[in-house]
């Protein structure tokens, strides 16, 4: 805990930022170690009041702290405490990264079929093609079989909503590679598509939602990078090379006292 903690408030001489107006919560210059430090240490408070306005400000954070808050709840012993972290966390990145990617502005991804699923096999059956979009100007016909969708299989006995899971991890221009059974094909087929985005008349709230959960998911995988314009600013090569490696020094063991 005692090296933790020390970490954490070297990050007072490796994180920098563009500064705001004075209070303001999501100001990089307020952000220093100590003060995340503070803030961790007050979601284990006694009280719950204390431990809720703890979440509120770090929910606040500016997006170069993610990386740091998202380490601190890998490394939470009390589950409370890594919920709240994990909460902070998402909070920071739907406020302060996601509408900076150029995953955000593309929008929600949309192959162009109507289907459903089959019930004794794998597989998705292909029930209509819309036309004007990237699963006509594919060749994707209706009875076509969709075995996968970029690596992930339709299996057997899948739900409908375990099927969409899939299907909603498409982002606009994306390169989803399918694999397809077709009628008077002996052998699946591979095809590469790009998929268009999301036609206004299908957009609503939900469909927000969901664009915000999966670039989170992307995020959580590494597949999505902190734009470098939201990390914060290193005055020196020094502080660069300490922001990026102060995961693996919260790694390091202890020294014992001389």
């Amino acid at each position: 805990m005692a090296l933790r903690t020390a970490m954490i408030l070297a990050l007072a001489f490796v994180y920098a930022g563009p500064a705001r107006s004075e209070g303001d919560p999501s100001s990089a210059d307020v952000w220093s170690g100590r003060r995340i430090a503070e803030l961790a240490a007050q979601l284990k408070d006694d009280d719950y009041l204390r431990r809720e306005d703890a979440s509120r400000i770090l929910a606040e954070a500016p997006a170069g702290v993610l990386p740091i808050v998202e380490r601190l709840a890998q490394d939470a012993e009390d589950p409370e405490a890594r919920q709240r972290l994990l909460a902070a966390a998402r909070a920071i990145f739907r406020k302060r990264v996601a509408p900076s990617l150029p995953e955000w502005k593309k929008g929600r991804g949309f192959l162009g079929i109507r289907w459903t699923l089959i019930p004794d096999r794998p597989g998705v059956l292909v029930q209509d093609v819309i036309p004007g979009t990237a699963a006509e100007e594919s060749g994707i016909q209706s009875g076509d079989i969709v075995l996968s969708a970029s690596g992930h299989r339709f299996e057997k006995g899948m739900t409908h909503e375990e099927a969409m899971s899939i299907w909603r991890q498409m982002i606009a221009g994306d390169r989803m590679k399918l694999v397809l059974k077709k009628e008077d094909k002996d052998e699946p087929v591979e095809m590469a598509v790009t998929v268009k985005a999301l036609p206004l008349e299908y957009q609503n709230e939900v469909v927000e939602i969901e664009k915000e959960e999966k670039l989170w998911t992307r995020y959580c995988e590494g597949r999505v990078q902190l734009p470098r314009e939201l990390q914060g600013e290193a005055s020196s090569e020094d502080r660069r090379n300490g922001f990026q490696s102060w995961p693996k020094i919260l790694q390091a063991p202890s020294k014992p006292s001389q």
